[in-house]
């Protein structure tokens, strides 16, 4: 088994926790600040990481559809001016 498989699907793994963290308990990216600019720039680097993966293994496609949600709720919660936040 090639090892990039296992990088990128551990990368997504850690991932999970702080663009939910973005997602629930975050008014916006701009609240965040340059800690939230990481958590998106790590969640782009695992979506290309996913993708490159995805195109020898069809069962990371998986993983990608639920990487690009979570991306797109991170868009959509900073561009709703916290629709979504649950508050802490």
């Amino acid at each position: 088994m090639n090892p990039f498989y296992i990088i990128a699907v551990v990368m997504f793994i850690i991932g999970i926790a702080p663009l939910s963290g973005l997602i629930l308990f975050s008014p916006g990216l701009a609240s965040e600040g340059w800690v939230g600019v990481v958590i998106v720039s790590f969640g782009l680097v695992t979506l290309a990481a996913l993708v490159r993966a995805a195109l020898s293994r069809r069962l990371i496609w998986i993983f990608v559809f639920l990487q690009v949600s979570l991306l797109l709720l991170v868009a959509y919660e900073n561009l709703s001016h916290g629709a979504l936040y649950m508050g802490t």
